[in-house]
């Protein structure tokens, strides 16, 4: 596991590109340069003045001066749900396309970094939505004057999700900075592709900025999702915090929500099995100056405590975290690209809360049937 992320931006030559019409041919070249996981099908027919068609020319724009870690997991297929439930008359989904359209109007310029990820926090609120709708029953609530949470159930036990995307470490000089290294590593495959008809360039993203370790990294983690959680927000019965890390480097997986788990000895220099903390078992319950466990990427243990305690235990009112991510490179290999969403969730056995049992033992049975996998904090 690594705290920095490589992509990959090819070129191919001008000749080979003409073989498209017209219509298609600079989202197959822009698509082309960027990074190579992420390829949609070519020939895929635009939605007629959807969201997708409207922002287009904001992703091409970004994508020619080399891209960003949230502009490659914007989906069509996404937007193209969002317009389809919106015109059915899904509420949620309209309000949700006002918003994305309110919030790409608000991104014209191609270096306004802030306005695309503000564009990109909602359309992964609206990602949640539509790949948890086919598990559970839920709707938005409306946005008003005081805090309240993003979506509830429906049915005679209510329970809450608020949805917080994480960005990148200080976002504004970070985005600047991978736009210029990309602009760089198109020219550089562009140049190559001249004389070798496909050229290929690497570059490096640190989303954790000058993070060193992991336990720097799951205290920056901890620390970015503490600014966001407002208790009102958690008041009205129980709410579940909806951590997307999708722009961090963090690993959700299973069984990273377990305290331990088991290092494979070929990870290990050594080559003996270790004992390593869950990244997110440590972001939901570690407890204060408790020791993390890892492996460094030259297969050296390590040990070094963390010097806050876990979101729940420093956020008692909220009943449980869902982790998830947006699928990357899964996206395209299920049938139903809502399957592709993962959730993993950790329940607050000691929730302060108050509710009846009832309501919070439906918010349990809730959590189990979104998640793929779900732990306690004992």
């Amino acid at each position: 596991m690594a705290l920095q992320v490589k992509v990959s931006h090819a070129a191919v030559a001008a000749f080979q590109m003409g073989r498209t019409s017209d219509r298609f041919l600079k989202r197959e070249k822009i698509y082309i340069q960027g990074p190579v996981y992420v390829t949609p099908s070519l020939g895929r027919e635009l939605t007629e003045l959807g969201l997708y068609s409207e922002i287009l020319k904001r992703i091409q724009d970004v994508n020619e001066y080399g891209g960003g870690a949230s502009i490659f997991q914007i989906r069509q297929a996404v937007l193209d749900a969002v317009d389809a439930g919106a015109d059915n008359g899904d509420q949620t989904l309209v309000g949700l396309r006002d918003e994305l359209r309110e919030r790409a109007n608000a991104w014209s310029d191609v270096e306004d970094h802030e306005a695309r990820s503000s564009f990109f926090d909602t359309y992964c609120e609206a990602t949640f939505y539509l790949s948890s709708s086919n598990r559970i029953e839920i709707e938005g609530i409306p946005r008003g004057s005081s805090s309240t949470p993003d979506f509830k159930t429906l049915g005679e036990h209510v329970v809450y999700f608020e949805v917080k995307t994480l960005d990148i470490a200080d976002p504004n000089a970070a985005y600047a900075r991978q736009m210029a290294a990309g602009l760089d590593g198109n020219i550089e495959a562009s140049d190559v592709a001249r004389s070798r008809s496909v050229g290929f360039s690497t570059q490096v993203i640190r989303p954790h900025g000058d993070a060193q370790t992991w336990p720097e990294v799951i205290e920056q983690t901890m620390r970015k999702l503490s600014s966001h959680i407002k208790k009102p927000q958690y008041a009205n019965g129980p709410t579940f915090l909806v951590a997307n890390l999708a722009r961090l480097s963090v690993c959700v997986d299973a069984e990273q929500l377990s305290p331990t788990y088991m290092v494979q000895a070929e990870d290990v220099f050594d080559g003996s099995p270790f004992e390593g903390t869950g990244q997110l078992w440590a972001i939901a319950n570690h407890e204060l100056d408790e020791a993390f466990h890892w492996v460094g990427l030259d297969g050296r243990r390590e040990s070094k405590p963390i010097k806050r305690a876990g979101l729940l235990r420093d956020f008692p009112f909220i009943q449980g975290i869902i982790f998830t991510n947006e699928p990357w490179s899964d996206f395209d290999r299920f049938a139903d690209w809502r399957d592709s969403y993962r959730f993993l969730g950790v329940w607050n056995e000691d929730c302060a809360t108050p509710c009846d049992e009832p309501t919070r033992e439906a918010a349990k049975e809730f959590l189990n049937t979104l998640c793929g996998r779900v732990v306690s904090t004992r």
